[in-house]
């Protein structure tokens, strides 16, 4: 178990009940804690911070990065509150030295005053009390009204939270076989009886686990930029001839070797900026919807697979095949949401059997995500 560092009331203690295990999960008995709390991990360490009954805690970060926790607006209502019991008693404190002077005043044995005097003394001092009772109002109503504000600017982000869209792309597992290494593949995918090629593309699931309908659905698959380029690296002996050319336009093409002996071998194109546009009307509250992944990403995940399966037991020139997924929708008060998925396909096992052909490898693996922080933009007239 490892031990984590833990920040609770700004003091740093170890919290046994969180450990990361070989894989890098992170596992908290939520049983053994008697309090409401919060975890941040950044940079692979865990604090733990109890919230308030009243208020809330602000993580500040820089590049990406969780710097400190910071109490922003929390206990609103109690600071208030608090503000307008100091007010009080600031008047009450001057009201009795103002009653205090007035008797001072009329009572001293040492000035003797008309009734006439005193009485425009005594309205002086109405006068003054009165501008002074005016300030405090003002700054009482003053603060009231940012409390309402605040108020209904929570209330809005609660109507909001409550209709609230989250889109997400589910996992699921597969497995494939591949042949003989001098075959350039069709390698068909197998998960649940089914299977997923060329023909038949592979069916991504993306289910809305919010509150609310998501619509207008914008979804873009793509590679990253350096991903031909690594590839390339790790194919040593040239499986699939791959190569990088640059067009007349200063474009970027992917070319590799695709194809069996028995159908004849082909090289087959692919614009490295390319993007798999999909739109998607709106998906409801627990329903999902299923998006095809386009053939020419399918062939060149196979054929990442299979070089990382060939190069299994050299992990150091490996890396995960995957792409990115980019999401946009909006929620019923067309409020705009955006997050980034990376739709990763590590290898679980790789395994030599024999097959129809002298030799093949059974490899399973799993369709994992990564989603990165979403982006809301929220409206003023919704």
């Amino acid at each position: 178990m490892a031990d984590i560092i833990v920040s609770r009331g700004g003091v740093l203690v170890n919290i046994e009940n969180l450990s990361i295990d070989g894989q890098g999960r992170l596992e908290i008995d939520i049983m053994a804690l008697l309090m409401t709390c919060v975890v941040v991990i950044s940079e692979g360490v865990a604090k733990l911070r109890e919230l308030r009954e009243h208020g809330e805690y602000k993580n500040i970060d820089a590049l990406g990065e969780c710097q400190r926790d910071a109490e922003g607006r929390g206990g609103r209502a109690l600071k208030e509150w608090n503000i307008e019991r100091v007010m009080l008693y600031i008047t009450i404190f001057i009201l009795v030295g103002i009653q205090t002077f007035l008797i001072f005043w009329i009572t001293n044995p040492f000035k003797k005053l008309s009734l006439k005097e005193t009485l425009e003394v005594s309205s002086d001092f109405v006068v003054i009390l009165g501008v002074f009772f005016t300030i405090i109002t003002i700054v009482l109503a003053k603060k009231s009204l940012e409390s309402g504000v605040y108020q209904l600017e929570e209330m809005r982000k609660q109507r909001f939270h409550s209709q609230e869209p989250e889109l997400f792309l589910e996992p699921k597992s597969f497995e494939v076989n591949y042949q003989n290494q001098n075959i350039i593949f069709h390698a068909p995918w197998k998960s649940n009886d089914l299977e997923f090629d060329e023909k038949n593309a592979v069916r991504l699931v993306i289910s809305n686990i919010g509150k609310g309908v998501a619509k207008n659905i914008k979804i873009k698959l793509f590679f990253e930029d350096d991903y031909f380029n690594r590839i390339m690296q790790i194919d040593y002996v040239e499986v699939f001839d791959m190569k990088m050319i640059e067009m007349e336009n200063e474009t970027m093409l992917f070319q590799y070797k695709h194809g069996d002996k028995r159908k004849g071998v082909s090289m087959k194109s692919y614009y490295v900026e390319e993007k798999q546009r999909i739109f998607h009307h709106y998906v409801r509250p627990e329903n999902n919807f299923e998006v095809l992944l386009d053939r020419y990403m399918f062939e060149i995940l196979n054929m990442h697979l299979f070089l990382n399966a060939a190069n299994f037991l050299d992990a150091g020139n490996i890396f995960d095949a995957k792409f990115k997924l980019e999401l946009t929708y909006r929620d019923s008060f067309d409020n705009e949401y955006s997050k980034e998925i990376d739709v990763i396909f590590p290898i679980s096992s790789v395994g030599a059997q024999l097959i129809d052909f002298p030799y093949g490898m059974d490899v399973e693996f799993q369709l994992q995500t990564y989603d990165k922080t979403s982006h809301k933009k929220y409206y003023k007239n919704s």
